[in-house]
């Protein structure tokens, strides 16, 4: 720290601040030209940097933001160099420059230079907004959609809406019963049907190939032999007939 600092008049050193605030902005038109040297020759390059503004925050050792600010007001200044005298004599600030670089073209820039000439960032900023106005971001709010009424729990059971496990269980028990019930039905239906038909007289078996009639035989044959009485039983049932008769002509002579 001067020394001499502490022993100056008041107004000295508010007229020695405002000298060396010039002598800042003068300074800072002259990195800006040597920045946009830099940027021309690509020098950056030669240093194993990428780009201007990693020379400017790697060698430089500017901020992020301080190095955005100075890299573009190069390229402005080397674009436009009018822009460096409005910055010498602080018409335009830094910050104001670098607000006015997506609106600042060569058909207009006297005009744009001298309405943005010694307003504040706010004001720049709304002349921005009134030379290229952008459309209205979209809405990050969007209508959630609606949600499902909860079922009214039984003040009396306490119970409410049941899990969705309960609710399918109940769902495959019932579709089980009425599968249950369905086929019992069918049985129903199944044994009317055949009781019915065995009250109606037997229709005449259809032949329809030599497998069918061959079994047919069979079947008349095994019943035939079964309803066939054998020889003894025809003669003893002979004698037992005879054996009546007789009886009855002898009782039919005493009554006479």
């Amino acid at each position: 720290m001067d020394p001499t600092l502490s022993q100056l008049a008041p107004d000295r050193l508010t007229a020695r601040l405002y000298q060396l605030r010039g002598q800042e902005r003068r300074l800072l038109v002259d990195l800006l030209w040597h920045l946009a040297e830099v940027d021309r020759r690509r020098l950056y390059l030669d240093m194993a940097f990428p780009s201007l503004f990693a020379f400017a925050t790697g060698f430089l050792g500017y901020s992020k933001a301080a190095a955005f600010r100075r890299t573009t007001a190069a390229r402005l200044v080397a674009r436009f160099p009018i822009v460096a005298d409005y910055l010498a004599d602080g018409r335009l600030s830094l910050t104001t420059l670098v607000e006015l670089r997506d609106v600042l073209a060569a058909e207009r820039l006297g005009e744009i230079l001298g309405r943005a000439a010694g307003r504040t960032e706010d004001e720049v900023k709304e002349l921005v907004a009134a030379l290229a106005p952008r459309p209205a971001p979209a809405d990050l709010f969007r209508r959630l959609p609606a949600s499902p009424v909860p079922a009214a729990t039984d003040e009396a059971t306490g119970s409410g809406p049941e899990p969705a496990g309960v609710i399918a269980g109940a769902a495959g028990a019932g579709s089980r019963r009425n599968r249950s019930a369905g086929a019992g039905l069918g049985a129903s239906a199944a044994t009317s049907s055949l009781t019915c038909s065995s009250v109606r007289p037997a229709a005449r078996p259809r032949i329809s190939s030599s497998r069918s009639s061959t079994s047919t035989s069979r079947s008349s044959t095994s019943v035939a032999r079964f309803h066939r009485p054998s020889a003894r039983w025809s003669a003893t049932t002979g004698k037992r007939a005879s054996r009546r008769a007789a009886v009855v002509r002898r009782n039919a002579a005493a009554l006479l």
